[in-house]
């Protein structure tokens, strides 16, 4: 199925683009820009050699600026500890009306593309190497350099991470509820109760986090004969969190989810299971809340479809 990036057209005028490029490739043309998607940002293939990134309308702004700044921070700070090849900032710019970072573009296709077309085998391999990742990420060590050298506070846990999905729902019941059906209002209520009467939900060790995490930005050999993950992308979401929030392999099914929880370190965790629910089910509102409040008919559409999946997948 197509996702709503995939589908969402682009935002940028192309020959703004054209001109911004210029000033690191003089004489580019149209046909050397392949538009990808658009998700945040409006993804952009350049030359066949680069991936450009320019933030979505909304962001091409101070707001845009930091993110790119951030994302650039992260990625600069990551090469150091990550064995597996993500991207590495060549282009910035951080003017507030058109921010944009490029990096060469990482060989490989999105596991999203092909996972339909892998066997058990392959999936089992790259899900080890999905756990290997995340094992790394995940620890300690790298929580400690990236909390002292980003100046990271107290992360949300305990109270004030229980207070914070609290008003969440209350927000859901405000904004989002008129737009959904009731039987979809019932399954969400009880999601959300399940999540917050259990206390164990709320004490567990944040830890360095991808937060966007999922088979769209896992690139692998295009050969599925070939089970190695190529390279990892879409870090600008980086940050101290709940480690759940990266092991949401629900829709890739048991067998792939159950390899990678076999090898990750930290399994351990006695609550980890019910956050892994509970974040996997509560995606779909963050694609209504975004489209109800910038008017995106689109967006709420996949936040729909994305509803009805989850409700499948755990019907509670």
């Amino acid at each position: 199925m197509i996702g709503y990036e995939e589908s969402n057209p682009s935002d940028v005028d192309i020959n703004q683009v054209i001109k911004e490029f210029s000033k690191f490739f003089p004489n580019i043309s149209k046909n050397q820009i392949k538009f990808l998607y658009h998700g945040t940002h409006n993804v952009f293939e350049v030359k066949m050699k680069y991936i450009f990134r320019i933030p979505d309308r909304l962001f091409r702004n101070e707001k845009g600026v930091d993110l790119i700044q951030k994302e650039s921070s992260i990625l600069n700070f990551l090469k150091n500890h990550i064995s597996i090849p993500i991207p590495q900032p060549l282009f910035i710019s951080l003017t507030e009306d058109f921010p944009f970072i490029g990096y060469e573009k990482i060989p490989g296709v999105s596991l999203l593309s092909i996972f339909s077309k892998t066997d058990k085998s392959y999936r089992r391999k790259i899900a080890e190497q999905v756990a290997s990742f995340l094992n790394v990420l995940h620890s300690k060590s790298i929580c400690k350099r990236f909390t002292e050298l980003f100046q990271i506070r107290e992360p949300l846990r305990g109270d004030s991470y229980k207070h914070y999905w609290i008003k969440r729902l209350e927000r859901l019941r405000k904004i989002v509820f008129s737009e959904i059906k009731p039987f979809e209002k019932e399954w969400l209520e009880r999601v959300f109760d399940d999540f917050l009467s259990n206390e164990k939900n709320f004490h567990f060790s944040p830890n360095l986090i991808h937060g966007d995490f999922d088979t769209s930005n896992i690139l692998v050999n295009s050969d599925t004969n070939i089970p190695e993950i190529t390279g990892i992308i879409d870090f600008e979401e980086c940050s101290i969190y709940d480690p759940a929030y990266d092991l949401q392999f629900f829709d890739e099914g048991p067998e792939f989810l159950n390899t990678l929880l076999l090898k990750y370190e930290y399994f351990d965790d006695p609550s980890l299971l019910s956050r892994m629910k509970f974040l996997y089910c509560r995606t779909c509102i963050e694609y209504l809340e975004f489209g109800i409040d910038h008017d995106r008919m689109g967006m709420i559409e996949a936040g729909k479809r994305m509803l009805k999946k989850n409700m499948r997948i755990f019907p509670v």
